[in-house]
């Protein structure tokens, strides 16, 4: 579920019911909850059907010169996967572009990082996901 730029926990609907004057309007269709005119300040929720998700496959820690990047995207848009240091500073811009929904892997060159705890970072305009990775030299 989204609201404004802030991701919250995917949760399990298993009743659709909207009651009061200003009532919402949700549809409920193949898999799709789509809630709308939910605010006074326009249409803030959003269609979400599968998952955004990223992760680091294959084992962890990791010691080779490339990591395999495994992320989901639930809409057609403009994503961005980054690799961040413990420190919270970007070490690596692997791509910004845009994509479509679906499931995708990458395979991101890591031989000149040291040892140490990294975060991979995939973000659209309104979700974002991580995913630790731990190097080991």
């Amino acid at each position: 579920v989204l609201l404004g730029a802030s991701t919250t926990t995917p949760i399990a609907i298993t009743e659709l019911k909207a009651t009061g004057s200003n009532a919402l309007q949700l549809l409920h269709q193949n898999g799709l909850l789509t809630v709308d005119d939910s605010c006074a300040a326009g249409r803030r929720l959003s269609t979400i059907s599968g998952q955004f998700m990223v992760a680091v496959a294959g084992s962890s820690p990791t010691g080779g010169s490339h990591a395999e990047i495994v992320f989901e995207t639930n809409t057609d848009e403009v994503l961005s996967l980054e690799i961040y240091n413990s420190f919270g500073e970007r070490i690596s811009n692997v791509f910004k572009t845009k994509t479509q929904a679906g499931r995708y892997s990458n395979s991101v060159e890591i031989s000149a990082l040291a040892s140490g705890v990294y975060h991979v970072v995939l973000q659209s305009a309104t979700q974002v996901a991580t995913a630790k990775m731990v190097v080991v030299r």
